[in-house]
């Protein structure tokens, strides 16, 4: 589990994203809480800087719509669905 703050993984993205030769992705959040992916995702230098948000399913996708609403893809880690 990531144990930095929202400001932390912002200054990070900004600071040493274009250094990484590879996609950079924002961590999914944990329970639910955007408070940490947000600041980054409404941060416009910050956003830039990374391409994929990680993601799941498992039946709240409010906190999926800010990093599809700032043209984010989603790496989806896992999901769940309701047995019939």
């Amino acid at each position: 589990m990531c144990t930095w703050n929202a400001t932390q993984l912002s200054i990070s993205a900004k600071n040493n994203a274009s250094s990484i030769d590879y996609p950079v992705m924002m961590p999914e959040t944990y329970n639910f809480d955007i408070s940490l992916s947000d600041p980054t995702l409404n941060d416009a230098a910050a956003r830039l800087c990374f391409l994929y948000r990680f993601a799941s399913l498992r039946g709240h996708n409010e906190e999926l719509y800010n990093a599809l609403n700032k043209g984010k893809k989603l790496w989806m880690t896992e999901y769940y669905l309701k047995p019939r």
